[in-house]
């Protein structure tokens, strides 16, 4: 993905019935992954507010996550599987569960 904007996406579930996932993407795995120049803002989920990385790779280059809301865990973004990220601005996101409002690392490693 290059030059995509994610804007007031929300991917919350009723409660009782699930959690969601990945309110700007939700990234499951596959082939490499790479969004360039890229903004995720105002995106809301459970868990990773502007993106939810499954399984990875992923690598995020020159962009920005903005005002993201996770209503339990990882504002901006969760990483599952492995994460890179180079010139990435992350700011002003929430977490619910005080856990990762930026970034929040479940498995795997981001560099």
């Amino acid at each position: 993905l290059n030059h995509t904007y994610f804007f007031d996406n929300n991917t919350i579930i009723p409660e009782g019935q699930g959690r969601s996932k990945g309110g700007g993407i939700y990234y499951y795995g596959g082939a490499n992954h790479q969004i360039e120049y890229s903004t995720f803002s105002y995106n809301r989920s459970d868990f990773g507010g502007g993106y939810f990385n499954q399984t990875g790779p992923i690598s995020i280059v020159n962009s920005t996550f903005f005002g993201n809301i996770a209503n339990k865990q990882g504002g901006a973004i969760t990483a599952i599987g492995n994460t890179t990220l180079q010139n990435v601005t992350i700011t002003n996101n929430i977490s619910g569960d005080f856990r990762g409002a930026g970034i929040l690392i479940e498995g795997g490693r981001v560099v």
